[in-house]
């Protein structure tokens, strides 16, 4: 299965991206398209943008920066980016955030082992350590027992207030934002805007549920594979984010 990666992103992760593109780009798998939707991207100066596409389509098979010139908030702009995948497996990431060298791997590997529509993963903290593991020793929680968490009645929009917190939330650390899905989920399932929710506090939380909550697929594995912390994209130094010490990652 191949994999999209897509990454919304602000005038203000910007300068975070090219860093966290390399360490995509030494992962121990590269994501075989990456997808980069920039909400107003005019506040971008046309040449830098242009310097980014120019390294970045060398480094992967095939690399988009999307530019919107209006701003888009969370929703929209991941919803901008789905619009143009190629892959089966589209998966979620940030600008700002770090993703552990074995990320588009691991994902890859349940996708192709599991029956399942819809995915989601652990993050750590910046001054946290990733570890290293085996694949086949990752424990995981499957869709009986999410519906048993979040659909214990016949009436989706009660699910928020059985369940608080993000999605995830009584599983450990879950990033909501952070997910991967199949394509096809798109065809039924679409990222909304603010004023478009109607189930939970955020974009990351409808579109889990929904997707949850429609195809019974879904699954949320306990590693992290994140490193949720804005600052760390901007003082790990790459010389650390190598295959040979990445067990030194900060």
């Amino acid at each position: 299965m191949k994999t999209s990666l897509v990454i919304p992103c602000t005038p203000e992760h910007f300068l975070c991206l090219p860093t966290i593109l390399h360490y995509y780009r030494l992962g121990t798998v590269k994501p075989d398209q990456v997808i980069v939707s920039l909400s107003q991207s005019r506040e971008i100066h046309k040449a830098v943008r242009a310097q980014v596409v120019d390294t970045f389509s060398s480094e992967f098979d095939d690399f988009i920066l999307l530019n919107h010139n209006n701003q888009l908030s969370h929703g929209p702009n991941r919803q901008a980016g789905s619009s143009v995948v190629s892959s089966e497996i589209v998966i979620y990431g940030d600008a700002d955030d770090v993703p552990h060298p074995m990320r588009v791997e691991t994902i890859k590997h349940f996708f192709e082992n599991f029956d399942i529509m819809h995915l989601n993963h652990w993050w750590c903290r910046d001054d946290w350590k990733f570890k290293m593991f085996d694949i086949k020793d990752v424990n995981y929680v499957d869709s009986k027992k999410i519906d048993e968490l979040y659909f214990w009645h016949n009436d989706i929009s009660q699910t928020r207030y059985k369940t608080p917190g993000g999605y995830g939330s009584m599983l450990g650390r879950v990033h909501g934002g952070n997910l991967a899905i199949r394509r096809d989920v798109l065809t039924k399932v679409s990222w909304k805007d603010w004023g478009e929710l109607q189930l939970g506090p955020a974009e990351d939380w409808e579109f889990c549920i929904e997707t949850a909550n429609i195809f019974k697929k879904s699954m949320i594995i306990n590693v992290d594979l994140i490193k949720y912390v804005s600052d760390t994209a901007r003082n790990v130094p790459l010389s650390v984010y190598d295959t040979k010490t990445i067990g030194a990652v900060p």
